[in-house]
């Protein structure tokens, strides 16, 4: 709950704005693809589909949207080295073509991605990943309203 932004614009630029949360600690608690289920089990028409977040839960969503027929726009942000597609770092396989999220992207239309052949290249880097990660304790300082900050 701590990482929501922006609320008030939302609502202003939405129907309704539903805010969803692992712990519950704001909004309803559970996963994103849940309450697009709800929405359409109440009856809602959902005509577009914007999804950010992590591969996995993208990949979740889109199970749902595509079952429902969904447009669904999905931001790719894998590993980018040069941003040009020469690397092919950021390919990303969506039916018989191949798109390369720094120049195609970063939206993508998540119905056509190849979820599991993009969550085997992402893993593919997980090792050298953690390995850059800075090896000594984090200590975090607080700056109050709930906010605190990482420091190596």
């Amino acid at each position: 709950h701590y990482l929501l932004h922006w609320q008030d614009r939302l609502s202003e630029a939405c129907d309704e704005l539903v805010i969803v949360t692992k712990d519950g600690s704001a909004g309803v608690k559970g996963g994103v693809q849940e309450v697009i289920e709800m929405l359409v089990d109440r009856g809602e028409t959902i005509d577009q589909s914007y999804i950010i977040g992590c591969t996995f839960m993208m990949m979740l969503v889109c199970e749902v949207t595509k079952k429902h027929g969904i447009p669904t726009q999905t931001a790719m942000n894998p590993l980018m080295l040069d941003g040009t597609g020469m690397c092919g770092a950021c390919r990303v396989t969506m039916g018989d073509a191949v798109k390369f999220a720094c120049v195609d992207g970063p939206f993508l239309d998540g119905l056509k991605i190849d979820w599991i052949e993009l969550i085997q290249r992402q893993a593919a880097f997980k090792k050298v990943e953690v390995e850059a990660l800075p090896q000594e304790p984090l200590s975090m300082h607080d700056h109050g309203h709930g906010h605190a900050c990482m420091r190596a």
